[in-house]
């Protein structure tokens, strides 16, 4: 299977400026879930300045983390989840980990760690904005198309043919 492009995607997502970093994937993704990418990206620049591995992050105390991300809402749970998250990462990355196991980790977050930092194509992606991605990736959808979220008929074709 053919994996995720050097170059960005008509999408435009978050991650894809993280291309091949497991620490800003997992927290973009985390930020992104049920938040729009226009809140998220100034959220996530403060974030990763402040605490560009997790390192930092597994000591701090809740309230502090809590401050910086209200605006994306969830702030408790999305505190919580991040910094468990630290904890477990921190003495890891670089190296390979099992991002099922990880606190705060769903299926849109394990799908985006791995078309984004395992660079490979995810069959079944629920997300509508990653599987506009992989549709991409793979040929599926023209860079008109992808960017403005509409199937070309190759991709209904595929889809089609492959029984989603």
């Amino acid at each position: 299977m053919v994996g995720i492009p050097e170059q960005t995607s008509p999408i435009h997502l978050i991650q894809e400026d993280y291309i091949g970093q497991p620490w800003p994937v997992l927290v973009a993704s985390i930020m992104l879930n049920r938040t729009s990418h226009v809140q998220v990206r100034p959220v996530l620049a403060l974030f990763l300045r402040r605490w560009p591995a997790p390192d930092g992050l597994s000591e701090v105390d809740a309230p502090e983390l809590t401050d910086m991300i209200r605006t994306l809402g969830f702030q408790n749970v999305r505190a919580r989840r991040l910094i468990d998250l630290a904890k477990v990462v921190s003495p890891v990355l670089p190296c390979t980990i099992i991002v099922d196991t990880l606190p705060g980790v769903g299926r849109y977050v394990r799908d985006a760690y791995t078309l984004f930092v395992k660079r490979e194509l995810v069959q079944g992606v629920s997300d509508e904005k990653l599987r506009r991605c992989v549709e991409w990736a793979n040929g599926f959808i023209s860079e008109d198309d992808a960017g403005e979220g509409s199937r070309s008929g190759l991709a209904q074709e595929s889809i089609a043919s492959h029984g989603r």
